[in-house]
This record gives structure tokens, sequence and C-alpha cells, in this order.
């Protein structure tokens, strides 16, 4: 049972270092990609506070959409049960399409929020490396 083990794991790392052979030029591309981005980084530090400015941006944002969520969530018709601290709201079919629609745009925004703070960086980088 333990020769068979054996004989496996050697097929498998024999594999695996194949594998590492065929893909030589794509780790070297990485390589090479890893050592131009952390001399990005190095000469430009403050790019590093893109993404927690866009993380402060979004803090507001998300607030406003809970507050306006809750009152949202408070529209239509509550319905008490006994023995229950709390009403339950019966909606109808168009505040759950308003909500929905709400969750959609809060997406929407903070998507796009990340795709700028993508694009700041990704044209930070272009001006480093065609300038250099």
């Amino acid at each position: 049972m333990c020769m068979a083990g054996s004989i496996t794991c050697g097929i498998v790392g024999l594999l695996y270092a194949l594998f590492i052979c065929c893909n030589w030029n794509n780790i070297r591309l990485g390589a090479a990609i890893m050592q131009a981005a952390s001399q990005f980084v190095a000469q430009n530090v403050r790019v590093v506070s893109v993404p927690v400015f866009s993380y402060i941006m979004v803090i507001p944002i998300f607030c406003m959409w809970t507050f306006c969520a809750i009152h949202l969530y408070a529209i239509g018709e509550p319905q008490f049960v006994e023995d229950q601290f709390l009403p339950t709201i019966v909606w109808k079919k168009e505040i759950e399409y308003i909500f929905w629609f709400y969750l959609f745009g809060l997406l929407w925004i903070m998507a796009f929020i990340i795709a700028v703070a993508q694009f700041i960086i990704a044209a930070c980088a272009c001006m480093w490396y065609y300038t250099g």
C-alpha cells in the first residue's frame, strides 16, 4: 500500500515538474510583471492611498443607503401576531420591486467607485511605464 502511494506521489511530482517546464515562459513573464509592478509602487507610493480614499468615499453612501432602505422596509401594512414583540411588515409588490431596484443601485454605485479607483491606478501605471 505504501509503495502505491509513493509511486503515485512520484508520478504527480514528475507531472508537476513537466507542467512547470512547459510554462516557463509564462512564469518568467509573470515575474517580470511583478518586478515592474513593485518598481511602480516603490516610485509612486501615493497610489496606495487610492483604495483607501475610495473606501472612505463609500462609507457615507452606504450609510445613506441603509437609512433609506430602513424607511423603504417600513412602508407597508404592519401585521401583528400574538406573542411577538415586533410586527411583520407586509409589502405590496411595487414596494418589493422598488427595494430590489434600490439594492441594484447600491451595487452599481459600489462597482462604479471600484472601477474608477482601478482606472486611476491603471492610468497612473500607464503614464509611469511609458514616460520612464
